[in-house]
């Protein structure tokens, strides 16, 4: 892993993306990148361009439907299994967690790792990280700064999940997107600097920050609810909300539920598609197919709104699942790109 002795600190900025990106490009720490190191902020997310999602396909070089991490709420159509977002023991299973990751690839290689603030850290892998910390943490908090900064001293490979930017712009939104409102910008970048001084007095250690995907604004007059166009009767369960939802119909309803929402009663915004090998007409380049995490039938909305169930949806409906900006939307859609970042010593 580690070639002539070079160490390499990844951070996945989640949230920071290409939008917000370009408003906070004259700070300091982003400048460097631009003037001394590499940078695009046309870094394309993997659909749906959500956090755990693209975090694994990142860590894996797999797709989702090849990794089955297709969502935060996963749902096995041919077990019964449910994944529920880090909130049940059996989430952390090794049957949702079966493609190797970076860290345990590195460790397997035997380079030294260490791995901040990934809830997948409670999963029993065979190559363990030698540092690996499960908690939700914040890399701009002093201690934790610290203790990621002397890890590059001892690891190959330090790796952060830094989630911070994203949830506080969920709150506030892309439109409200600024200095006064984004405090957790600056707090990266200042936090940032500090790593950047640190690649400075060094020959040995680069930096590489990754943001997957871009957050959408949708206003609650744009969610709209599956049970306003189609009988619910007809539905076994519904998977998700948001950007788009998966539906297992019935047996051998399939078809008049995809007639329902595609003819007779289509849902503003919202389109329907199937996703078998054969029969689905999604385009090619969503690379989303039928499989034991994805059923025969998915809704995709327009960027800028979203779509949910009020019954015999999982998760349960609420407000707080559809916050003021959201992710999830087509991976090729300009705005909702991610940004890469790199700098090493010169």
């Amino acid at each position: 892993m580690s070639i002539q002795g070079q160490r390499v600190i990844l951070i996945i900025a989640d949230g920071l993306g290409s939008s917000i990106y370009r408003r906070f490009s004259h700070y300091n720490a982003f400048r460097t990148f631009e003037d001394e190191g590499i940078w695009s902020v046309r870094m394309k997310p993997v659909f749906p361009s959500l956090p755990l999602p693209n975090r694994h396909s990142l860590m894996t070089g797999l797709l989702p439907r090849r990794h089955g991490l297709i969502y935060d709420y996963v749902y096995n159509f041919k077990t019964g299994e449910t994944f529920d977002n880090f909130t049940q023991r059996t989430d952390l299973i090794r049957e949702w967690w079966a493609i190797e990751p970076l860290y345990e690839l590195a460790r397997r290689s035997g380079a030294k790792a260490a791995v901040y603030f990934f809830p997948e850290c409670e999963v029993n892998w065979k190559n363990r990280p030698q540092a690996c910390i499960s908690e939700v943490g914040d890399l701009t908090n002093e201690k934790s700064l610290k203790t990621i900064i002397e890890s590059t001293r001892k690891h190959d490979l330090v790796i952060v999940n830094h989630v911070k930017i994203r949830e506080e712009l969920a709150k506030v939104g892309m439109a409200r997107a600024q200095e006064k409102t984004l405090k957790q910008v600056h707090s990266f970048e200042e936090a940032l600097e500090r790593i950047i001084g640190e690649v400075r007095i060094r020959i040995d250690l680069n930096l590489i920050v990754v943001s997957t995907h871009s957050l959408i604004d949708v206003p609650r007059k744009n969610i709209r609810f599956l049970d306003d166009y189609l009988p619910m009767e007809l539905v076994n369960k519904t998977i998700g909300c948001g950007a788009f939802k998966q539906i297992q119909a019935k047996n051998g309803k399939t078809h008049q539920v995809y007639s329902q929402l595609k003819y007779h009663s289509p849902i503003p915004n919202i389109s329907v598609y199937y996703t078998t090998h054969k029969a689905g007409n999604l385009p090619e380049w969503y690379e989303y197919k039928k499989s034991s995490t994805i059923p025969d039938l998915v809704l995709l909305a327009q960027p800028g709104y979203a779509i949910a169930s009020r019954e015999k949806q999982v998760p349960a409906y609420d407000k707080s699942l559809i916050p003021t900006a959201i992710s999830g939307y087509n991976a090729e859609y300009p705005p909702g790109m991610g940004l890469f970042l790199a700098y090493g010593p010169g």
